[in-house]
């Protein structure tokens, strides 16, 4: 069998992963940095066998990151760009005619 897993980051877990430790590299390597760096995975691929238990596992700590303002301690996920950041970005679209929502 050949995988083609070039470009978007694929995390591959096979059936016969530490799952415990797979869950937790796959929430550290998709959200160190709120998940904006180029070493952030975007596709997690799990071995059918091991599926259900993987997900079990991944989901109670992935919702438990804290979101909120980017320089407060307790943040895990917070936006990357703001303050001057935004206001570049909303001239950038007034100048272009386009509306933001």
């Amino acid at each position: 069998m050949a995988l083609e897993l070039g470009g978007n980051s694929p995390f591959v877990v096979l059936e016969d992963a530490d799952v415990e430790h797979a869950v937790k590299a796959a929430i550290f390597a998709k959200f160190l940095h709120q998940g904006q760096i180029c070493m952030a995975i975007n596709r997690v691929i799990v071995d059918q066998p091991i599926y259900d238990r993987f997900m079990e596992e991944f989901v109670a700590p992935a919702g438990a990151l804290n979101a909120g303002y980017p320089s407060a301690l307790d943040t895990a996920i917070g936006s990357v760009g703001f303050g001057r950041g935004s206001d570049v970005y909303e001239w950038g679209f007034g100048m272009r005619g386009l509306a933001l929502a």
